[in-house]
């Protein structure tokens, strides 16, 4: 297993914001490379850097060396919401080395990074504690930011967040009737059919959420099928965010 393969992720909160809040759509990997450099202070990165964040699952390379986004950007105008956009991140990687750590997280109920190594060392004893050390801590500090542990459960935060906040957006308040292709074109890095489908897993948000189909005669909005059942639009019938609730 490459376990060096996230070596060159960010080690901090703002290096994440002022990397990612600076990244866009279309940017070519010189543009990334000089983002990148500039969060480090530095005149130049190798590619590794921009390797990670590829691998750990922040943006995607295009055929013509250009990139695309696999967060939404503007979240980020936010800091607060930076954990979301890790959290989320984490949470779609399906790479065994993510999956290991988080598994050893879990069990170990903290963010040690020398425990962490440990029993990877116990696991792996070819490979040198001094690397473990070199390799895991950029992932042990991302699980970190993500705030993982608190939050393991709480899966649909960051597709909550995002949901709602594409809605007011183009909704003066909650419990406007809006077009799904309205939000959809609000949300531009997420399938909203997706988004919808996995909200709705949670039973309390489920009922947050009304999903209507217009007569044709009313509407020639674009149809969505969602959950084998067609709609238009949707409401939001209350608050999607688990703060509001409890500010109330």
């Amino acid at each position: 297993m490459p376990w060096s393969s996230f070596a060159h992720l960010p080690t901090s909160e703002d290096e994440y914001m002022n990397i990612l809040l600076h990244l866009e759509n279309g940017m070519t990997i010189h543009d990334v490379d000089s983002i990148i450099a500039t969060a480090k202070g530095r005149n130049n990165v190798q590619n590794h850097y921009r390797g990670n964040l590829i691998r750990i699952g922040f943006i995607k390379l295009n055929k013509n060396n250009t990139i695309q986004l696999s967060y939404e950007p503007n979240l980020l105008r936010k800091k607060d919401n930076l954990k979301e956009v890790l959290r989320y991140t984490i949470q779609q990687n399906e790479d065994p080395i993510i999956d290991e750590v988080n598994q050893i997280l879990l069990k170990i109920d903290c963010y040690d990074v020398k425990r962490v190594v440990n029993i990877l060392c116990e696991r792996y004893p070819l490979e040198k504690r001094s690397n473990f050390n070199r390799w895991i801590r950029p992932v042990v500090l991302l699980f970190q930011f993500a705030d993982m542990l608190q939050n393991f459960q709480n899966g649909h935060n960051y597709l909550a967040k995002l949901l709602q906040e594409c809605y007011l957006a183009k909704a003066n308040a909650l419990g406007a009737v809006i077009p799904l292709e309205v939000i959809q074109s609000e949300m531009k890095n997420n399938d909203i059919v997706q988004v919808i489908n996995c909200i709705v897993e949670n039973k309390k948000l489920k009922y947050k959420i009304e999903l209507l189909m217009m007569p044709d005669w009313a509407t020639s909005n674009k149809i969505y099928k969602i959950n084998n059942d067609l709609y238009t639009h949707i409401k939001l019938k209350g608050s999607l965010l688990e703060d509001d609730e409890n500010d109330k």
